[in-house]
């Protein structure tokens, strides 16, 4: 997978003081300026859609794409032409002023001409953009990444949340991460016990497994020492403060509110460059602030993403909404793999939830990604992978059902080998060439035969075999 050659469109919008609605401008890479856009938002219309996954996300995209957005991205879209290797980046884009409308599912977006939601476009991707005058840092270039994943668990719960399956998460983060080369991954269970079982299965996948409560202290320190750090614990919302359900020193409920958790962040002198929360409601709001005027002007940086990147963290990719377990393990599994390819999270994430997609689920646009990087590049791409995925991409390789049997002759010793042409038939072993690379795998192989005997279909089959895992690891 080479790196692609990339377009980018940024949508800003804002809310003028003396206006009911939201202005909306949108400017290019080349310079291109578009203003005079409106955003109208009818929660009345809106809202009965809500489980409507492609009609909601229709309903979106007519009120955000005012017609000189639309031809803001109409022109975006056709610079791209039909090159495969061409993406649009699209950056969603709301002022302090306007960040109440971070509680819609923006990730369902679709368009009127397009059949596949914006964000699940593997040419398209999509993000929250959140602009910061700090200095952004360099991508990450040295391997293996460092990730930390904590779960925490308290006791004393508030009334209506239950109880984390611990070993079932870490199981099946193990099983997941396991399959993903240059990942280094710490686990905190925090005050849950492991069977000796779980304990063996997850160290056999290569995760260290770290010991003591998950604090917020403890989190913080040991985001310092991270690349990512993943998080699952229940989530609160409540009177414009997002909190995580995280334990204290004795296991039980601690309440940590967003404040709280940014301070600690903005704090360490290195920071992750990925959050990654699976907490059920860690970018969500409740569902009644849709439907109440009131809460239109809490404070700007309202849910915990934006103000873990008002504090520094580079991407924040937040859960919005309950996702089953299975689906959960293959999305980050997917996710995880990608970004170690591309560096690009954004990139990495529109592709993950390709794999995902379903037209009338809703899964697949739970996340939600909350970004300050312009082109979306946390880490520097891993130059092997780089060079693999090109031959994939340059040559493609078929897999014909059948392949013609043609002899092969084992040759394991130097003089042999030196000469090979003049090799008595004793010195040999003969076997099917394709049954002989995959059981010795050679160092050397040599295709000798007429035209026409099929030694470009089977140097292909070879080449395939060789790329394919390599490039997935």
């Amino acid at each position: 997978m080479t790196t692609p050659k990339s377009r980018d469109i940024l949508i800003r919008v804002s809310r003028p003081d003396d206006k009911s609605s939201y202005a909306v401008d949108a400017e290019l890479d080349d310079g291109s300026y578009f203003f005079g856009g409106e955003l109208r938002i009818d929660d009345s219309e809106l809202l009965p859609l809500a489980l409507n996954i492609p009609a909601y996300g229709a309903k979106l995209g007519q009120y955000l794409f005012s017609p000189p957005v639309q031809r803001a991205f109409e022109k975006a879209a056709a610079s791209m032409g039909d090159d495969p290797d061409t993406q649009l980046r699209l950056r969603l884009c709301f002022s302090p002023d306007a960040q109440e409308l971070h509680v819609y599912p923006w990730e369902r977006l679709l368009t009127p001409w397009q059949g596949t939601p914006l964000a699940a476009s593997p040419r398209i991707p999509f993000s929250r953009f959140i602009q910061l005058p700090e200095g952004l840092q360099a991508p990450i270039e040295e391997r293996p990444i460092r990730l930390l994943f904590a779960v925490a668990n308290p006791t004393a719960l508030p009334a209506g949340l239950q109880a984390i399956a611990v070993e079932l998460e870490l199981a099946g983060l193990a099983q997941a991460v396991s399959k993903v080369d240059d990942l280094r991954v710490s686990v905190l269970p925090g005050r849950t016990p492991l069977t000796p079982e779980a304990r063996a299965a997850i160290e056999a996948a290569g995760c260290e497994i770290l010991p003591g409560n998950t604090t917020l202290n403890r989190l913080a320190v040991l985001s310092g020492r991270n690349d990512i750090v993943h998080i699952l614990s229940h989530g609160l919302y409540r009177d414009g403060t997002a909190s995580l359900c995280l334990e204290n020193d004795d296991g039980g409920f601690f309440k940590a509110e967003d404040q709280a958790i940014a301070a600690l962040i903005a704090g360490l002198a290195r920071k992750p460059r990925l959050m990654y929360l699976s907490a059920c409601q860690s970018a969500m709001q409740d569902a009644d602030d849709l439907a109440v005027p009131s809460h239109r002007n809490v404070h700007p940086m309202v849910g915990l993403a934006p103000k873990l990147v008002e504090a520094g963290i580079p991407a924040v990719l937040a859960m919005q909404d309950l996702v089953e377990v299975a689906l959960a393990r293959n999305l980050s599994a997917e996710f995880y793999k990608r970004l170690l390819d591309s560096g690009e999270v954004d990139r990495s994430l529109s592709e993950a939830r390709l794999g995902v997609y379903k037209k009338d689920s809703k899964f697949w646009a739970v996340p939600a990604l909350f970004l300050r990087l312009k082109q979306g590049r946390l880490f520097a791409a891993d130059p092997a992978r780089e060079a693999l995925n090109a031959v994939r991409a340059r040559y493609p390789l078929h897999e014909p059902r059948h392949y013609l049997p043609l002899e092969a002759v084992s040759i394991q010793t130097r003089p042999l080998i030196e000469n090979w042409e003049r090799a008595s038939e004793d010195s040999r072993a003969a076997t099917d060439l394709w049954t002989s690379i995959r059981e010795f795998q050679p160092g050397i192989t040599v295709v000798l035969g007429e035209p026409g005997a099929g030694k470009s279909t089977l140097l292909e089959r070879i080449a395939g075999y060789t790329v394919r895992p390599s490039s997935s690891t």
